[in-house]
């Protein structure tokens, strides 16, 4: 992306100024995207080794396990409750990003929601 950028810069003389923001899209979507779940299923996030020296090997473990899962899907569930509302509310009330992009992706999206 950044390459597409710096080649059209120097060769056709004009600016493209959504690679940037489209660059760090992408590089945070192959993160969260790609890592996340991967150390998830690992169970490779940091841990707090305090916690599991005070708790018997086998059954308290196990538990903790089952309480970090189960508040993960909460905190995921609510994310994604708040996130529905949010975009809802974006969408009703016709609000636009600061973004240069973004607008027109929104316009060409949602314009048949605005039509008399």
């Amino acid at each position: 992306m950044l390459t597409y950028s710096v080649i059209v810069r120097y060769f056709l003389k004009f600016s493209t100024d959504w690679q940037d923001e489209m660059s760090v899209f992408l590089i945070i979507g192959a993160v969260f995207h790609v890592g996340g779940p991967r150390s998830r299923r690992a169970r490779g996030h940091v841990a707090i080794e305090a916690i599991v020296g005070l708790l018997p090997p086998a059954r308290g473990n196990r538990v903790r396990q089952i309480a970090v899962d189960i508040a993960s899907l909460a905190f995921c569930g609510f994310f994604a409750w708040k996130s529905w509302i949010l975009l809802d509310e974006a969408i009703v009330d016709n609000f636009h990003s600061g973004s240069t992009w973004g607008p027109a992706a929104l316009d060409s999206l949602f314009a048949h929601d605005r039509r008399p």
